[in-house]
C-alpha cells in the first residue's frame, strides 16, 4: 500500500520496491543457502528444499495443546534457571532436555499462580531440544548468569528443524553420490528425478550408469545426450527409424563399433523402438537406450562378439532356448580357431573342468538310481568300484593310473582281509612290499631315464668355478650350437687343467673329535707358469678345487690355519754377491790358502703370505723387513734341499706361528702379528718319518721302495727298561723315485713316533697321485704271575625308603561259619588239670611231683 502523501515519483519507487524486494530477498536467501552448502548444491536445490531452509528462520515453539517443543541455544555458557508459571492449582508439568536421560523437572503445583523451577548447565553455540508437557496452560521463562529473566528468544520449532535436517541430509547425500561417482552437473541433473526419491533402486541405477561410463571411457556430455535422445516427440508423419539410426551411430562412436553392429546388437537384446501417438505428435521411445541397464545389455553383446571374433548373427544363431550339439561344436570350433594348439589346451582347461564335473555328477546320479546294488550314499560307490566318485578335476590322472590305483587298493584290502571272496594267502606279501609303491617306483624310473628333466643346476650350493664359468658363458647370448660347443670346450679345458695337480702342501687341522679333523690341501699345475688351487677334506668328503688368485713364486709352500683363517706361507731364495771380496787386493790374497780364497756365498730369504677370507684370497704380504734374512751358506748350497714346516707358538699366552726351514738355512720365522715384522728363531727338526724318504724341494722323495718302520711290540718286566721290537713292512716292493707330501704341521695330540704313522699323506709317482689315510691299532696286554689284589670299588647305594607295614584288620563276617574266638568254659586256674605249681624245690601238678 502506497501512502497518498508520497509524490508521484516516490510512489513509483515505492511500488517498484514493493514488487522487487521479495524477489531480491529470495535471491539473497538462495545465495546464502548455496554458500553454506557448497556450489554443487545449486543443482539439487528444488523449491521444497529451499522452503525447508527458509523455514529455519521461523522462531517459537511447536504448540500442541498445552505442550511446547522446540530447539534453542544460549548466548553464553553457564548455569541457567527455568521457570514454569502455572495459573491453576494441580497443574502437572514435565520439562525435558535431549541431552539428559531423565526429566529436568517433573512436578505438580499445589496452589494457584505457583512457579516450578529447575536448573541446568548449558554451553553456548549448542542447540538443545526442549519439550514441555502440561495438562494446563503454562508460561516458560529462564534466567542465566548475566542475563535477566525473560522468555527464550533464540528458539525454533521442532517441525521446522526436522525439515531442515532432512533437507540437509538429502543435499549432502546428493553431493556425496556426485563426488564418489564423479558425476558432472549434466549427469546429476539427468538422474535427479530418480535420486530425489531416495530409493535404493535409483541409487543402484546411477551406480550402473557410472560403471558403464567408466568402462566405455565415454564423455559424460555425449553419454547424457544419448540417454536424453532415447525418448523423442516427433510430428505424427515423421519416420521413427531415423531415431534408431541416430542412437546407434552415437553409441557406436562411444563404444568404438560400427553402426550396423550396434543396431544388430540392439535388435538382438529386445525391441529397438516403440511409438505411441499423442494427438498430432508421435512419441518414440528406444528401450535399449533408455538407461544404463539397457545399454549394458547391448555392450555385453558387443564385448562378446569382440572376444569370440564373430558377428552378431552368430550369437543370434547360438542363443536359442535349447541348444544342440551342433551349436556347441560350432561355438567350440569358433573359439578354438583363435588359438594355437598348445595355447588352446590351457585356455580350454577351466571350461573342460566344469564339463568334467557335470559329467561326473550325471554319471554318479545315474549309477545310484539304476545299479542293481541299490546304492544309498556316494561313499558306497567307492566301496564297490574302489574309485573316488567325488574326485575333482584338479587331480591330474589318467585312465591307466586310475586303474592301477584301484588294483592297488583292491590288493591292500585283500591283505587286510576286507574282501570276502579273496583269501590273503593268495597274494605274496613280500613281493607286494615294493610293488605297491608305484609313485616311488615311477619317480625313480623317471629320474633314471630322463635326468635332464629333473636336475636343476640352480639348486646346487657347491658349484665349482668351472661350472660357474660354464653357466656365465651360456648366458652371454642366445643359446646356439656354436656357443654351447665353445662353453663346453672351455669347461673341459679347465677340467683337464685340474685333473691331476702337483700337491705342494698339506695341513691337518685337528679337532676334539678326530672324525671332525679337516685336511687342507694346496696343489699346482705341473707346467709353468704354475696355477695354484686349494681344497679341503672332512668327513670323507672333498670340496671342489678353489683357484688361488695370487701369484706364488717358489717351491717351498706351507699351509696353516692361524687365528681361525687359512694362510699360505712361501719363501723365495736369492743369491747376493759378497762385496768384501772386491775390497781385497791381489797382493793380500797371495798368502791365502786355496780353501780360503773361495768367495763366500750369501742367500737372501724372503717370506710371503696370503689368507683366505670370505672365499677370496687377500693380496700377498711380505715380511715387512727392510733387509731380508741373509744367511751365509756353502758354495754348493741348493735351495732345493730346504724343507718347510710350521708349528704354533702358544708359550706365555702368545698366539704366533713359526715357519721352519731345514736343510741349510736352519732358521725359523716367528710371526706374531701381520702388522709387525717377523723375528728369527731357532728352527725345530721335523719329527722322524717312518718312511725311507729325504727332503728335497720342500717335499720328501723316496730313495728306496716304500716301506714303513714302526715299533711292533714293547715289553716291560717289572721296573726294568722297556724292550722294543722294531718291525719294517714293505708297502711297494719295487717302486722308487716316488714323492710323499705329508702335513706341514706336527700332530699335537699324539707322540711323534705315533703321529707319523697316522698322519694323512699324498703319494705321487709318474702319472698317478694317491691320497692315503693310515690307520694304527694298538693293543695293550698285561701279564702277572701271582695274586691280583684289587681294591673293591665303592658303590654308593641310594637310601632305602621303607614304608611301615601296617597289617590290615579284616573284620570277620558276623554270621560266618568260622568264629574269631573259640568257646571257652570258665575254670579256676588252680583247679585246672594243666596247672603246675613250683614251690621250693618241688613241683606239684597233674601226675607231676619232683
Amino acid at each position: 500500500h502506497v501512502p497518498h502523501i508520497l509524490s508521484p515519483q516516490d510512489a513509483k519507487r515505492a511500488t517498484l520496491a514493493t514488487a522487487f524486494l521479495p524477489y531480491l530477498r529470495k535471491k539473497l536467501v538462495l545465495a546464502a543457502i548455496i554458500t553454506g552448502l557448497g556450489p554443487s548444491s545449486e543443482i539439487v536445490l528444488t523449491s521444497p528444499l529451499v522452503a525447508a531452509f527458509e523455514a529455519a528462520a521461523t522462531k517459537g515453539f511447536d504448540k500442541s495443546g498445552n505442550d511446547l517443543d522446540g530447539w534453542f541455544q544460549v548466548p553464553t555458557s553457564g548455569v541457567y534457571k527455568f521457570f514454569i508459571a502455572c495459573t491453576q492449582s494441580g497443574t502437572s508439568a514435565t520439562l525435558r532436555l535431549d541431552t539428559l536421560a531423565d526429566p529436568l523437572l517433573q512436578k505438580t503445583t499445589s496452589a494457584p499462580d505457583q512457579e516450578l523451577t529447575a536448573e541446568a548447565e548449558l554451553k553456548a553455540g549448542v542447540f538443545y531440544r526442549l519439550t514441555i508437557k502440561a495438562d494446563q496452560p503454562v508460561t516458560l521463562s529462564f534466567q542465566g548468569a548475566g542475563q535477566p529473566r525473560g522468555p527464550i528468544t533464540q528458539v525454533h520449532p521442532h517441525t521446522m528443524v526436522d525439515k531442515l535436517w532432512q533437507a540437509n541430509t538429502y543435499v549432502s547425500k546428493m553431493q556425496l553420490v556426485a563426488k564418489e561417482l564423479t558425476l558432472t552437473d549434466e549427469e546429476l541433473l539427468h538422474h535427479l528425478p530418480g535420486l530425489s526419491t531416495l530409493k535404493v533402486e535409483a541409487l543402484l541405477a546411477v551406480v550402473d550408469y557410472a560403471r558403464l561410463r567408466d568402462e566405455l571411457g565415454a564423455d559424460p556430455a555425449d553419454f547424457v545426450e544419448l540417454l536424453t535422445r532415447s525418448k523423442r516427440s516427433l510430428p505424427a508423419a515423421a519416420d521413427p527409424a531415423s531415431i534408431l539410426d541416430d542412437l546407434c551411430e552415437r553409441f557406436g562412436k562411444i563404444a568404438r563399433h560400427e553402426q550396423a553392429t550396434v543396431r544388430a546388437a540392439a535388435e538382438l537384446v529386445g525391441p529397438p523402438l516403440t511409438s505411441t501417438v499423442d494427438g498430432d505428435r508421435l512419441i518414440v521411445t528406444a528401450p535399449g537406450f533408455a538407461d544404463a541397464t539397457a545399454l549394458r545389455r547391448i555392450w555385453d553383446v558387443l564385448v562378446l562378439t569382440r572376444r569370440l571374433g564373430v558377428g552378431v548373427d552368430a550369437l543370434k544363431r547360438w542363443a536359442v532356448p535349447r541348444p544342440d550339439f551342433a551349436i556347441a561344436r560350432d561355438l567350440r570350433d569358433t573359439v578354438k580357431a583363435r588359438y594355437e594348439e598348445e595355447t588352446w589346451r590351457r585356455v580350454a582347461q577351466p571350461i573342460s573342468d566344469r564339463l568334467r564335473q557335470a559329467r561326473r555328477d550325471a554319471l554318479v546320479a545315474w549309477i545310484m538310481h539304476h545299479h542293481p546294488a541299490g546304492f544309498e550314499r556316494i561313499e558306497q560307490l567307492f566301496e564297490y568300484f574302489l574309485i573316488d566318485p567325488g574326485m575333482e578335476p584338479v587331480v591330474h590322472t589318467s585312465r591307466l593310473r586310475l586303474a592301477i590305483s584301484s588294483v592297488q587298493t583292491f590288493i591292500q584290502r585283500c591283505l587286510l582281509n576286507l574282501e570276502r571272496q579273496a583269501h590273503p594267502s593268495a597274494l605274496n606279501s613280500s613281493h607286494w612290499q615294493w610293488m605297491k609303491r608305484y609313485r616311488v617306483w615311477e619317480a625313480n624310473r623317471k629320474i633314471f631315464l630322463w635326468p635332464e628333466n629333473w636336475l636343476h643346476p640352480e639348486f646346487r650350493d657347491d658349484k665349482t668355478h668351472l661350472f660357474g664359468a660354464l653357466e656365465s658363458a651360456m648366458l652371454e647370448g642366445d643359446i646356439t650350437d656354436d656357443l654351447a660347443a665353445q662353453a663346453f670346450y672351455g669347461y673341459l679345458k679347465g677340467l683337464e687343467e685340474i685333473a691331476r695337480l702337483d700337491i705342494r702342501s698339506i695341513y691337518l687341522q685337528e679337532r676334539n673329535d678326530p672324525a671332525d679333523n679337516v685336511v687342507h690341501v694346496v696343489g699346482r699345475t705341473f707346467t709353468a707358469p704354475h696355477k695354484y688351487f686349494y681344497r679341503s677334506y672332512s668327513h670323507r668328503m672333498w670340496t671342489p678345487w678353489l683357484p688361488v688368485t695370487v701369484d706364488i713364486e717358489g717351491d717351498h709352500l706351507a699351509a696353516v690355519v692361524w687365528r681361525e683363517r687359512l694362510h699360505l706361507f712361501w719363501v723365495t731364495f736369492m743369491d747376493k754377491h759378497d762385496r768384501r771380496s772386491e775390497e781385497r787386493s791381489p797382493t793380500d790374497m797371495l798368502d791365502d790358502k786355496i780353501s780360503t780364497a773361495e768367495v763366500p756365498r750369501i742367500v737372501q730369504v724372503h717370506l710371503h703370505w696370503t689368507e683366505l677370507f670370505g672365499g677370496q684370497w687377500t693380496d700377498p704380504g711380505q715380511t715387512g723387513l727392510t733387509d731380508p734374512l741373509e744367511m751365509t751358506v756353502v758354495n754348493n748350497y741348493d735351495s732345493r734341499w730346504e724343507t718347510i714346516h710350521v708349528t704354533p707358538d702358544t708359550a706365555d699366552g702368545a698366539d704366533a706361528v713359526m715357519i721352519h726351514l731345514n736343510g741349510g738355512i736352519n732358521t725359523a720365522f716367528r710371526l706374531a702379528s701381520k702388522l709387525a715384522p717377523p723375528t728369527f728363531e731357532g728352527r725345530e727338526e721335523y719329527p722322524l718319518l717312518p718312511y725311507p724318504v729325504a727332503g728335497l724341494v720342500g717335499e720328501w722323495v723316496g730313495f728306496a721302495p716304500l716301506r714303513v718302520t714302526y715299533v711292533e711290540e714293547t715289553k716291560q718286566k717289572g721296573l726294568a727298561k722297556p724292550v722294543e721290537r722294531v718291525e719294517t713292512r714293505s708297502i711297494l716292493a719295487k717302486e722308487t723315485g716316488y714323492r710323499l707330501r705329508i702335513p706341514a704341521n706336527r700332530t699335537e695330540r699324539l707322540p711323534d713316533e705315533l703321529a707319523g704313522l697316522v698322519s694323512p699323506l699324498f703319494y705321487q709317482r709318474g702319472e698317478h697321485t694317491f691320497y692315503i689315510e693310515p690307520e694304527l691299532k694298538e693293543t695293550t696286554l698285561v701279564e702277572w704271575d701271582g695274586w691280583v689284589t684289587t681294591v673293591p670299588p665303592v658303590v654308593q647305594l641310594p637310601d632305602l625308603k621303607l614304608k611301615p607295614l601296617v597289617p590290615k584288620n579284616i573284620k570277620p563276617d558276623p554270621i560266618g561259619p568260622i568264629a574269631k574266638y573259640a568257646i571257652s568254659t570258665p575254670q579256676d586256674w588252680l583247679t585246672n588239670e594243666a596247672t603246675v605249681v613250683h614251690f621250693g624245690e618241688r613241683t606239684f601238678g597233674n601226675e607231676v611231683q619232683q
